[in-house]
């Protein structure tokens, strides 16, 4: 199976310290299950990491919409969204998050929040496709 993991974001070091830990638990583990990492046209499943805007904001980063147009098409992928809290309202930036990923074409199959390097690991290490 053809996997792409995408990370948007443009947070501060101890978000981007989230994503990488993430994205490097997801790799291997995807990895030693006999998954490919491709990119994202190549494909069949991908998984989008983001994250809020700021503590106080429902938003999605501001480069979001822009990040997904570079990576190619969304079309009738099977997908996961993966948002990285930052402070409060992190259900109604989900929200937010999946509609737009639905909207672009995306089959979400599931969608997570986390709020630590903690969960992130343990995310990686449970993830089941």
């Amino acid at each position: 199976m053809k996997i792409s993991i995408v990370a948007i974001s443009e947070g501060d070091s101890s978000v981007k310290s989230r994503f990488n830990s993430l994205v490097c638990t997801l790799q291997t583990k995807l990895v030693e299950r006999g998954a490919e990492i491709t990119s994202l046209p190549l494909s069949d499943v991908v998984i989008i990491c983001t994250e809020q805007q700021s503590f106080w904001s429902k938003k999605l980063p501001a480069n979001f919409a822009e990040g997904l147009e570079q990576q190619g098409s969304l079309l009738n992928k099977k997908g996961y969204a993966v948002l990285i809290k930052r402070g409060l309202f992190s259900g109604a930036s989900m929200g937010k998050l999946m509609k737009q990923l639905e909207k672009q074409g995306l089959f979400l199959r599931n969608s997570w929040i986390i709020a630590s390097e903690k969960d992130a690991t343990d995310l990686g290490e449970d993830f089941a496709l």
